[in-house]
């Protein structure tokens, strides 16, 4: 695997594929009650197709630079996802979320 971005030797940021739409489904499935806590996406997401189509609109946004999704590995294994998103493009103010699955979340 290229990682996108080496944060440090163990973290890395990935730009999200639908390749592994699958995989963060069921981190999602996991970590449901843990992420619900947090996003409102969560409790809508009910299958991995949508997280197919979400990685294809967040490609789509790649490709127009409104956007930049990745998804966060930490060694070789996927534990999260970050994104950054123009949210006024008047102003040139961008938004940063992001989720970790519970058993790396530093509470």
């Amino acid at each position: 695997m290229i990682a996108y971005r080496q944060v440090n030797a163990d973290i890395s940021l990935e730009l999200v594929s639908p390749y592994t739409a699958e995989i963060i489904f069921k981190l999602v499935e996991d970590n449901r009650r843990y992420l619900a806590q947090y996003l409102t996406w969560v409790e809508k997401t009910t299958n991995s197709e949508q997280i197919f189509e979400n990685t294809k609109k967040a490609l789509v946004g790649f490709s127009e630079k409104k956007s930049i999704d990745y998804v966060i590995r930490e060694s070789d294994e996927i534990i999260g996802r970050i994104s950054i998103w123009l949210n006024n493009e008047n102003t040139k103010t961008y938004e940063i979320g992001y989720w970790i699955i519970e058993k790396k979340a530093r509470k």
